[in-house]
């Protein structure tokens, strides 16, 4: 996969919910924010709501219509392309 992609590297999950927690998790720490769309992917929705917030990470719902308000905080702006 990643000769085809001309990348360094290349990480194949089993699942989408694998893919995103691997992400937030990689990129998020308690005191961080992510912005996630409000018709956002119903796993990634769950991780948000349930999980992120015991390790101290905040979040809002934003219209993937609009361009949401940054903050200091915010560290991870979730896209989809679905949506």
């Amino acid at each position: 996969m990643a000769t085809l992609e001309h990348a360094e590297h290349c990480l194949l999950l089993p699942s989408g919910l694998a893919a995103v927690t691997l992400v937030s998790l990689a990129l998020l720490r308690p005191g961080d924010e992510v912005l996630v769309p409000d018709n956002v992917y119903g796993q990634n929705r769950y991780l948000t709501e349930s999980w992120l917030p015991q390790w101290g990470v905040t979040h809002r719902f934003y219209d993937p219509l609009t361009v949401p308000e940054l903050r200091e905080n915010t560290k991870l702006v979730w896209l989809e392309a679905a949506g």
